[in-house]
């Protein structure tokens, strides 16, 4: 299964302050290019939100969560009826990214697909969207289900079509609130670009819907403290003359981050004095929410290790009581390189003198070794409209925005994007170890590397 992003933001507004040409090619194409994702032709009317149209939702513990399943209007008639009030677990996989309950009693592991749970508990309802789609209402109930922990957590949802075909995971994050204390809530992010205002995008997952990344490049880990609802305590201690009190604060690695004798910190150490030094403070002036985020620069000395690191953080409000532990687990993997893996298939494949070369390029767009980057990259594709949601040929860190990826895999048509002419390339389609190659570049950052 290829891996997909989600992009639930994080409810903040308010900046505070930063703490530290032939006819052989696609002729629609010349004026610009583009870039895309594998998905099916369906897949961009598929949307999966909160009920109230919200990609994030926070809820004290034990309250009841409404997520909404919109559905396209042909080719998933098999999943539900609305007449009849029917919904086929069978071809729906819901899961949460967190173990519910407790090993020694009622328990469900994260990544565990509880569709037909739900649905005997009487938990999926066939619905009509208000634009007239048809849709499924799934219902979590902590009450119900074993007991849900403290912080954030993401609920992924994929379908199968009526011809059996999978649709990408979409995810939606549910935050539970403490009742008696401050509450943190994590994610792991997509880096803001010639900015210093965190994105709130959440990294790429994989198979297992685990965040990845690969390994020293560039993501954030963000908190969002939330203060205690029983005593409306906030968090304005934690920051001491534009610097983070790491008696307040902390945030530790079970593996070493790097390498301790050169730069990187020792497993168990507190780098909460990292926070907040190079991107920006966010509070919610309304609710005293606050986020503060841990930028891990491309080739930082204390980047993660190849494989999976847990963070376990926990944040002390101006109370002085202290949230519960809360973790979260990245994947570092082996970074797929610009230059030593994805550039000799775009040379064979792409770059030739009727396509992408250097003397007449359709689109303008150079796929030639050294301009590849530099012409695909966060680069505006002149075939899609300004509403298009893969307005870029190379989006990073996001296939369903790259346009380049949509000629790739022949949905350049569909309804979101708005393209037109053919797929690339027009002769010779690259084998599925080369689309995962890019698709992989992509993910990552797709950096100049």
């Amino acid at each position: 299964m290829a891996r997909r992003p989600n992009s639930a933001k994080l409810p903040f507004t308010l900046l505070v302050t930063s703490l530290v040409a032939a006819s052989g090619c696609d002729n629609a194409l010349r004026g610009s290019g583009g870039a895309g994702s594998t998905i099916d032709n369906t897949h961009y009317e598929l949307t999966f939100a909160f009920d109230d149209g919200s990609a994030e939702s926070t809820v004290v513990m034990g309250a009841l969560s409404r997520i909404e399943l919109a559905l396209p209007t042909v080719g998933y008639s098999r999943v539900l009826s609305v007449l009849d009030d029917l919904v086929d677990p069978a071809r729906l996989a819901v899961s949460p990214s967190v173990d519910l309950g407790d090993v020694s009693g009622d328990f469900i592991a994260a990544g565990t697909n509880i569709a037909t749970t739900l649905h005997d508990l009487g938990r999926l309802h066939a619905l009509e969207m208000p634009d007239g789609r048809p849709g499924i209402a799934i219902e979590i109930d902590d009450g119900e289900l074993p007991a849900f922990p403290i912080g954030r957590m993401l609920w992924t949802v994929t379908v199968l079509d009526d011809i059996d075909r999978v649709s990408n995971p979409l995810q939606v994050g549910l935050t539970v609130r403490a009742p008696d204390r401050p509450t943190v809530a994590l994610s792991l992010q997509i880096p803001p670009f010639g900015s210093t205002v965190p994105t709130g995008v959440s990294l790429p997952i994989d198979e297992e819907s685990v965040p990845y990344i690969g390994k020293s490049l560039d993501f954030v880990l963000a908190l969002r403290l939330i203060p205690n609802p029983e005593s409306g305590a906030i968090f304005e201690s934690l920051v001491v003359d534009g610097a983070i009190d790491i008696a307040r604060v902390s945030v530790v690695a079970n593996r070493n981050l790097g390498d301790p004798k050169n730069g990187g910190f020792d497993a168990g150490t507190n780098v909460a004095a990292l926070l907040g030094a190079d991107l920006d403070v966010l509070v919610d002036a309304e609710t005293g929410e606050m986020t503060i985020t841990l930028l891990f620069p491309v080739g930082a000395a204390y980047s993660p290790l190849l494989g999976d690191t847990q963070f376990t953080i926990s944040a002390m409000d101006d109370a002085d009581v202290r949230s519960f532990d809360q973790a979260i687990s990245l994947r570092a993997v082996t970074p797929v390189k610009l230059s030593a893996n994805v550039q000799s298939i775009l040379t064979s494949k792409c770059a030739t003198t009727v396509c992408h070369d250097n003397s007449s390029p359709a689109a303008g767009m150079r796929l030639n070794s050294g301009r590849t980057f530099g012409d695909t990259v966060r680069i505006r594709s002149g075939q899609t409209p300004e509403d298009s949601c893969a307005a870029n040929r190379i989006e990073p860190y996001v296939l369903d925005a790259s346009y380049f990826w949509h000629k790739l895999m022949d949905t350049h048509e569909d309804p979101c994007v708005g393209g037109s002419g053919g797929d690339m390339p027009p002769t010779g389609n690259l084998t599925a170890g080369q689309l995962a190659t890019i698709e992989d570049w992509i993910l990552q950052g797709a950096h100049d590397n």
